[in-house]
């Protein structure tokens, strides 16, 4: 058995591919610096990328400093806002090419030009079903393996795409309402909002020019200003919000595209069985995945061939090649056991937790009698003996753990069959509910109510129930009409109950020695039109170091500017009299601001504590397989790839197999310590708190500390807020 990763080593000549290192002259250095590159790379046919921070345009030694002046030149004729400010490219004279940096030049820079051939290697994998394809797409980062070896991750990303046209679209549903929308569409290489028609292309824009010599002189490059001859004057120009910076781009209909999610597929595909085989083409085996990125990997070696430029990429790391790199949770001395009422058990399979809790009780019962109301939404009675004994069975499961269920009202029933009739029933029917004084709300809802809308639609049932209850404060708990099919769910119904009511089923057999507390900290954001992002405010997940949880914190409100989390606010969260003197490892729902981090270090010294920052990023990490006799499998749970020092990629709970064989290929965390712990120690602390969900028997790939962010953030963006901005009973399970 073989353990490999989507990592691949560069092996850059310098010798044979100089580099050459300029900085710039303007007070918006990266944003000016981003576009100049790119500009580099479209109109002088040279890589070039721009390394963030540090006022430094890396490119190929070929690209001399006569050339950077007329190139200079040319775009301010083309008169592109954010270069307008941009007086002067000079030479650094002296430049230390890093690892970092030949790996940056080579996944931005050398291989953003090659993106159309690139494309062709995966184009046989796009699928087709209906208005909708689901295309491949290659994408690059760079890294540094060991602090000193240069290397590739190389990522195949699923997206949706419509065949529509978006002309057709604009007059099925009009351009106001595409604009409120925030409909999504992309050229080649750009993508963002739709914000309205500026004109047609023959109409006058600024002064005396057209649309089309406007464009024509911005030498586009997301498509050939060749195309701009050919289309007719009342060809309509279209106005692009990014979804990465300020700058409003303006592009001829014909080329852009729309670009569907699965919030908003039902727009595209009205049939609930090609919504789910759509999803379903979104995931890869990882035999799939591995075999598209292998197919990737070559056309990087041809097209560094074809194009003379002296690297090569080596194989996938692997455990044979780099037996240092890889290690499990073994090596961290993790124990999966966990602490119940009566013994220490170790749960291996999901089946088992159930058995576990009957046996060996609930670690801390909160609620031995617990009262349950009971509202149902759905139609008809067809259902109504499933109901029943699903309630049976749990009542039965219930009483083996020692907690009694009681009925405080007789059941609520919401029979009426216009949406917004059910609506207002539903509400009303909760807060009748309510007021019997429930530890839980038991809400029955149709299986359409979440085929039929998406995560962030308020006139959704669920959102509805969510308001309601979170709102006062009253937990709940949703059971779909499919769900009563079979008994399958009761396991999860019955620890999302328990962990909703303030029971705690278990803790870590093992507490985390090299630490007082955990705390999980997130931002909620919402992605705002102007390509920016809103944020709503903080919030603070407080566990003990055996994961029994504390309770949770959030900011009155507050909208934080950027991403980073204000000293007044960490303050409010990491107060003295909680946090003093004690040892504290943050797990961060992503990167830490520089800002952030200083701000938690001078505030933990402030009130004599030792603050750990961890980072956890559940996104953009390469992927890891298993190699068995030849065949590609699912990595194994609890896989290591150790980066540096201070960074690693772990699979913690690998999505589950279907018929025996993965629908889909397990994805890592990347763990960055940022703190005076060792690495081990940071990854221990992560994959000790996976085994602490209480709202399924499975594991989830998160630590309990940030798992759910994104759920938590949406009910916050919706509105969905509980009754007190501190608690101690998880809403968002």
């Amino acid at each position: 058995m073989t353990i490999q990763i989507d990592v691949f080593p560069i092996d850059f000549d310098l010798s044979h591919h100089p580099l050459a290192a300029y900085r710039q002259l303007a007070p918006n250095q990266d944003e000016a610096g981003g576009v100049f590159a790119a500009r580099v790379r479209k109109m002088s046919k040279l890589p070039a990328v721009w390394l963030r921070g540090q006022n430094c345009l890396i490119t190929s030694a070929e690209f001399t400093p006569t050339l950077a002046g007329d190139l200079l030149a040319q775009l301010h004729q083309m008169a592109l806002p954010t270069l307008k400010n941009l007086t002067a490219v000079e030479p650094i004279a002296s430049m230390t090419i890093t690892p970092a940096i030949i790996a940056q030049y080579l996944a931005e820079g050398i291989l953003d030009m090659a993106y159309d051939a690139l494309s062709e290697a995966l184009k046989e994998s796009h699928v087709t079903i209906g208005k909708v394809q689901v295309t491949r797409q290659a994408q690059f980062k760079g890294l540094v393996i060991g602090s000193s070896t240069p290397a590739i991750q190389i990522t195949v990303r699923s997206t949706m795409n419509s065949l529509q046209s978006l002309d057709d679209y604009l007059r099925q549903h009009g351009v106001e309402k595409a604009k409120a929308s925030g409909l999504e569409i992309k050229c080649r290489s750009t993508s963002g909002t739709f914000d309205g028609i500026v004109g047609n292309l023959d109409d006058v824009a600024a002064g005396s020019m057209t649309h089309r010599d406007r464009l024509r002189g911005y030498n586009p490059t997301d498509y050939p200003a060749s195309l701009l001859d050919t289309l007719l004057g009342t060809h309509q120009v279209v106005a692009l919000k990014p979804n990465f910076g300020r700058t409003i781009y303006q592009y001829p209909i014909r080329v852009l595209k729309l670009v569907v999610s699965m919030a908003n597929l039902h727009q595209f595909v009205q049939s609930p069985s090609d919504q789910r085989e759509i999803a379903g083409h979104l995931k890869l085996s990882p035999e799939k995945r591995h075999e598209m990125v292998q197919r990737v990997w070559n056309g990087v070696q041809q097209y560094l061939e074809s194009q003379n430029i002296a690297a090569r990429l080596g194989a996938a790391y692997n455990q044979v090649s780099h037996p240092t790199l890889f290690s499990t949770a073994t090596s961290l001395g993790f124990s999966p056991s966990l602490r119940f009422a009566q013994r220490i058990v170790s749960v291996s399979q999901d089946s088992e937790m159930l058995p576990a809790l009957h046996h060996s009780g609930v670690f801390r019962i909160a609620t031995p009698t617990m009262k349950v109301a009971i509202v149902d939404a759905i139609p008809g009675e067809a259902h109504a003996q499933k109901r029943l004994n699903q309630l049976v069975r749990m009542k039965e499961l219930f009483a083996s753990m020692q907690i009694t269920l009681k009925r405080t009202a007789d059941l609520l029933r919401v029979s009426e069959t216009d949406p917004v009739k059910r609506r207002a029933t539903l509400r009303q029917l909760l807060k009748e509910a309510i007021r019997t004084d429930p530890d839980i709300i038991l809400i029955y809802l149709p299986t359409s109510d979440r085929e039929g809308h998406s995560t962030d639609d308020k006139s959704s049932l669920y959102n509805v129930a969510k308001e309601v209850t979170i709102g006062a404060g009253v937990a709940s708990q949703v059971v779909y009409q499919k769900t009563l099919e079979t008994d399958y769910a009761d396991a999860n119904i019955i620890m999302g109950i328990l962990g909703k009511t303030g029971n705690i089923p278990y803790v870590l057999a093992q507490p985390l020695p090299f630490t007082d507390f955990v705390v999980g900290l997130d931002i909620g954001r919402r992605k705002m039109r102007n390509g920016g992002a809103l944020n709503m405010g903080a919030m603070s997940r407080v566990f003990l170091n055996d994961g029994h949880m504390l309770g949770y914190s959030l900011t009155s409100g507050s909208i934080l500017e950027g991403e980073t989390i204000p000293p007044e606010i960490l303050e409010m969260i990491f107060p003295p009299e909680e946090f003093g003197g004690k040892r504290v490892i943050i797990h961060r729902d992503g990167r830490f601001p520089n800002a952030e981090l200083h701000s938690l270090i001078e505030w933990g010294a402030a009130i004599n504590a030792e603050f750990y920052p961890i980072e956890v990023t559940k996104s953009g990490t390469p992927r890891m397989y298993r190699q068995v006799q030849g065949k590609i499998d699912q990595a194994s749970k609890q896989t290591i790839f150790h980066v540096d020092e201070e960074t690693a990629f772990i699979v913690t709970s690998p999505p589950p197999a279907f018929k025996n064989v993965a629908k889909t290929t397990a994805q890592p965390l990347k763990i960055r310590n940022r703190s005076a712990l060792s690495l081990n120690q940071a990854l221990l602390s992560v994959i000790s708190l996976t085994l602490l969900h209480y709202g399924s028997v499975r594991p989830p790939r998160l630590p309990v500390s940030t798992h759910a962010s994104d759920k938590i953030a949406g009910f916050l963006l919706r509105d969905i807020r509980p009754n007190q901005l501190k608690g101690d009973r998880p809403f968002w399970l």
